[in-house]
């Protein structure tokens, strides 16, 4: 197992030195492979440790409070006590004012529309998947009213309508394409 150094940790993460020593003295992120115990010894960090605590950085510069931190990872640890390094290994987003669970399995949580935030105890909140949905209202519009299809498709920018949906669809991907490429284009 590769173990890393505190300066070389810190410069990877962007926590400072004396970020990574109050964490570890804290219990928010210990070095997994070898603590400090005392004057001369060496803290080393795992590969795992490293993410947590590039993890941590980023939920902090994101707005998310030390506090908050603590309080997301004592519930992390409560409900998955077998991960060894929760930060590191599970799915989180955040808003800036909570953190938010999607569960070990990203494609769960998308399959089954739940996220759980962590500061509020577990509570569930459900995932709203705007464009699945819209591509069910698509479908669904042109089976029961076929002849409305066409107000729901256009032909990109060329101002002309296909009469064949498949082909709009394709002509409005082309033109959302063109638009992105010229965005990026102009940005360089």
């Amino acid at each position: 197992m590769a173990g890393f150094l505190l300066d070389t940790v810190a410069r990877v993460t962007g926590a400072t030195v004396k970020q990574l020593i109050h964490w570890d003295r804290t219990n928010l992120i210990r070095p997994s492979i070898a603590r400090a115990r005392g004057k001369g010894t060496r803290r080393v960090y795992s590969f795992l440790d490293i993410l947590a605590i590039k993890t941590a950085v980023m939920l902090r510069r994101e707005g998310i409070s030390l506090q908050k931190i603590r309080q997301c990872l004592r519930y992390l640890r409560e409900v998955y006590p077998q991960c060894e390094q929760p930060l590191a290994n599970l799915n989180l987003l955040t808003d800036g004012h909570s953190v938010f669970l999607l569960t070990s399995d990203p494609t769960s949580a998308c399959r089954d529309r739940k996220v759980v935030d962590t500061l509020a105890g577990g509570q569930m909140l459900f995932l709203v998947p705007i464009g699945r949905l819209a591509c069910e209202v698509q479908r669904e519009v042109a089976r029961l009213h076929p002849e409305e299809v066409s107000n729901l498709f256009y032909a990109g920018d060329t101002g002309k309508q296909s009469a064949d949906p498949a082909q709009r669809v394709r002509t409005s991907r082309e033109g959302l394409r063109e638009g992105s490429a010229a965005v990026g284009r102009a940005a360089s």
